[in-house]
């Protein structure tokens, strides 16, 4: 014989299971929470140490053996080399992407905008 049954949708106070289930959902939201404020703080971190290089401990101690004259001629490819390392050090992966970001959201806001007022025309 075949028997129907609908699913238990109320809470029971006395169902430990009930209870388990609760307590899961509200340790999974303030872990999901504090989460989130830690991988902000890292990335605040990590955005106020971007413009840090990173030093050598030995350049203290280090003497220079020989002696060279420095020579006034820039070539380009020196140039090109001294913007790619500066655009490096500014210019870091995320605030790339933050940028493609916002420039596909302007993209977006403007075909919508566009749509609209073709629309509205009709």
């Amino acid at each position: 014989m075949l028997q129907i049954t609908t699913a238990n949708t109320e809470f029971n106070l006395l169902s430990g299971f009930d209870w388990a289930l609760v307590i899961s959902m509200v340790i999974t939201i303030l872990n999901t929470f504090a989460l989130t404020i830690f991988c902000l703080r890292l990335k605040a971190i990590s955005m106020l140490l971007l413009g840090v290089r990173g030093v050598k401990a030995n350049f203290i101690f280090s003497i220079a053996l020989t002696t060279t004259t420095k020579t006034t001629d820039i070539s380009a490819d020196i140039v090109w080399k001294l913007i790619k390392e500066i655009l490096s050090d500014l210019v870091g992966l995320e605030a790339i992407m933050t940028l493609v970001l916002i420039l596909l959201f302007i993209k977006l806001l403007i075909r919508i905008f566009c749509t609209k007022q073709a629309i509205s025309m009709h």
